[in-house]
């Protein structure tokens, strides 16, 4: 084990979701997250998607797992990397997110690495940018700073 400190924090796990009661009760009744735990929300924020500008819609729900959380979206309208993911693969784990103190810093660091990014954008205090990981591993990661 390392013991250098983690730039990154692990956030939250999100999975895209079909239906958002149905997902909800199916985690709870698993015992992830106890009942009556999920604060469900809607959210629409400006974001960059591949390149173009797009509003992101969806109904999101969310619940602590321990030290991160558990994140639930459904995508309302397609044009954001959860409505392609839904069509292409189906439900399931979407991204981690991980916490950064330097959002423009990290997103450059691993842009030299090879990294693009796939979304941009800020919802409400929250910079976020997510990296097109998802063909080595199967999900994105995203990056959020809060500030």
């Amino acid at each position: 084990m390392s013991t250098q400190p983690q730039p990154w924090q692990l956030h939250h796990v999100a999975v895209v979701v079909r239906d958002m009661d149905k997902a909800i009760q199916h985690y709870t009744t698993l015992g992830l997250c106890p009942a009556g735990s999920f604060r469900t929300f809607t959210a629409s924020f400006p974001a960059t998607y591949r390149g173009r500008s797009v509003t992101v819609e969806l109904k999101g729900a969310m619940a602590r797992m321990g030290e991160a959380r558990l994140e639930l979206f459904e995508a309302v309208r397609g044009d954001n990397p959860y409505w392609d993911f839904l069509q292409k693969k189906g439900e399931g784990m979407h991204h981690l997110a991980f916490t950064v103190a330097n959002l423009e810093a990290e997103v450059e660091r691993v842009g030299r690495q090879g990294t693009g990014v796939l979304m941009r954008g800020q919802a409400g205090k929250v910079s976020f940018a997510y990296l097109d990981t998802a063909g080595t591993g199967g999900a994105y990661i995203e990056l959020m700073q809060t500030g």
